[in-house]
C-alpha cells in the first residue's frame, strides 16, 4: 500500500491516519487477506515535518490510536519507507541531513512512480 500525506504534527488526528492504514495493510497481508507489498509513504505539505528527526513522533497520536513512533517501529520491520517532496520540505527548510534514516527526498516523478508498484494508494 502507497499512503499520501498532507497532515501535520499541527493536526495529530489527520496526520496518524496514514500510518496506521499501512499497519493495517499489514496486518491483512498476514491474514492472506490483501496483497504483501512494501508500505510506503509520500509526503506533502505539511506532512514533511513527520519525517524530521527532530520531530517527536512519540508525542503524535489520535483519539484511540498508538504514537506515530510505535507504528513507524512496526512498520520498519517490513521495509517501510517514506519519500518526502523534496519542494515542499526545501520550502520549510528540511534538507536531506534533517530526515529520519528511513525517509528520503523525492519529486513528483517519484510519486508517479511509486502509484504504479502498489495495489492500493490512499490519500490523507
Amino acid at each position: 500500500m502507497l499512503c499520501i500525506a498532507s497532515h501535520g504534527p499541527d493536526n495529530p488526528n489527520q496526520a496518524v491516519l496514514p500510518f496506521a492504514a499501512l499497519k493495517g495493510s499489514l496486518a491483512a497481508a498476514a491474514e492472506g487477506a490483501y496483497p504483501e507489498e512494501r508500505p510506503e509513504m509520500f509526503l506533502m505539505q505539511e506532512a514533511v515535518y513527520l519525517a524530521a528527526k527532530v520531530t517527536p513522533l512519540n508525542e503524535l497520536k489520535a483519539v484511540g490510536l498508538p504514537p506515530i513512533s510505535d507504528i513507524v517501529e512496526a512498520l520498519a520491520g517490513a521495509g517501510f519507507r517514506m519519500v518526502v517532496c523534496r519542494p515542499c520540505a526545501e520550502g520549510r527548510g528540511l534538507g536531506p541531513e534533517d530526515l529520519a534514516p528511513y525517509a528520503e527526498m523525492g519529486e513528483g516523478k517519484d510519486l508517479a512512480v511509486l502509484t504504479t508498484r502498489h495495489s492500493q494508494v490512499l490519500t490523507f
